[in-house]
């Protein structure tokens, strides 16, 4: 029994792990860009992956502005399915003034609701560890 509440333990601390930095990372993002600029999206990138035969698609949109008379090109970190965007729409984003390229899109929320859904996985297994210890000590 030890054995499986160290390995509910090692999969709560797995998935607490990730939630806690795809977090930091979109907390990261947002206080470092700061200038906001208008973005055209220029292309939907099509992403095709294949895990364990399941086939899935999502799309990652490129973002074309310009900042100090300069035109840029980015993409957002995350994909989503469907595209939150569409070919030629404008948006606002915001981009890092000392790394014009790094941006944040607010509207693209899947890093949202990836830390959420990492952190309340780990969360439920260690009270899941909890209960299997509880359990085995009455």
């Amino acid at each position: 029994m030890w054995i499986a509440i160290a390995c509910i333990l090692l999969f709560a601390a797995i998935f607490l792990s990730v939630g806690i930095v795809i977090s930091i990372s979109d907390k990261n993002a947002k206080s470092t860009c700061t200038e906001e600029v208008t973005a055209t999206v220029i292309e939907n990138v099509k992403i095709s992956t294949r895990t364990n035969g399941h086939h899935s698609i999502s799309y990652k949109p490129v973002l074309q502005y310009d900042y100090n008379g300069k035109t840029y090109t980015s993409e957002p970190s995350y994909s989503t399915n469907p595209p939150v965007f569409s070919e030629g729409d404008t948006t606002k984003i915001f981009i890092n003034p000392s790394s014009p390229q790094k941006i944040y899109v607010p509207q693209m929320k899947a890093g949202t609701i990836l830390s959420i859904v990492f952190t309340s996985i780990g969360i439920l297994a260690l009270i899941a560890a909890v209960v299997v210890f509880i359990i085995m000590h009455k």
